[in-house]
């Protein structure tokens, strides 16, 4: 009996053989093509990070998908992941996507990473409630009203971006009754992490000074 889950390194070909994994990884391969990958049904948990993929167009066939990781590839189009609405943890961090708008039907969603990537627009996530880890590391980022109503966040990063603490800004950190973790950029003035402490008390901010 096949065992269902499955690493393989070097090549997508065989992969056809194993038309009931549940959880693929194909990690640090060096792929740039994984539409091998097309109509495996029962592939709840797939791993393709840290490869040199451009095209995941094939995604689209696995609405599937609880669990997907695209990090560390060259990827700017993420627009065939919009029907991935049983996604419950998505990592896309360390890619060039500056459009995130595909994710905003994702409400099962518990965890997005999108890290290290050239997103401006975070409105896609205002109505992903579910979401408890949120991480806009290292984007274009500025306001963040957005997040207002993403009451069950507990961790939240948003170091690496040009966020002023003004009052909309630290009005929506607070929103978020469910915060017990901010990691913010050093940048920030020592007067505004003050005003984000006295804001979030149940919260820890955390910057490199801390």
């Amino acid at each position: 009996r096949r065992q269902r889950q499955m690493c393989i390194r070097d090549s997508l070909s065989p992969i056809t053989e194993f038309t009931k994994a549940t959880k693929v990884a194909v990690c640090n391969n060096g792929l740039t093509d994984i539409s091998a990958l097309s109509g495996m049904t029962q592939i709840t948990n797939l791993d393709v990070s840290e490869n040199e993929l451009t095209d995941i167009s094939v995604l689209s066939t696995l609405p599937q998908l609880q669990i997907l990781s695209i990090a560390g590839n060259q990827i700017s189009d993420i627009s065939s992941l919009k029907g991935l609405v049983e996604l419950q943890s998505l990592v896309m961090s360390r890619n060039s996507i500056s459009d995130i708008s595909a994710v905003s039907e994702m409400t099962k969603l518990e965890k997005l990473d999108v890290s290290h990537n050239k997103v401006q627009d975070i409105s896609a996530v205002s109505g992903l409630t579910s979401l408890r880890s949120l991480n806009i590391a290292y984007n274009n980022v500025t306001d963040l009203t957005p997040l207002a109503n993403l009451k069950n966040v507990t961790h939240l990063s948003i170091i690496g971006n040009d966020i002023a603490m003004t009052d909309e800004n630290i009005n929506a950190l607070k929103s978020m009754t469910s915060l017990i973790s901010l990691t913010v950029d050093p940048s920030i003035p020592e007067n505004d992490i003050q005003k984000l402490k006295k804001a979030l008390p149940d919260c820890m901010v955390f910057n490199e000074f801390n």
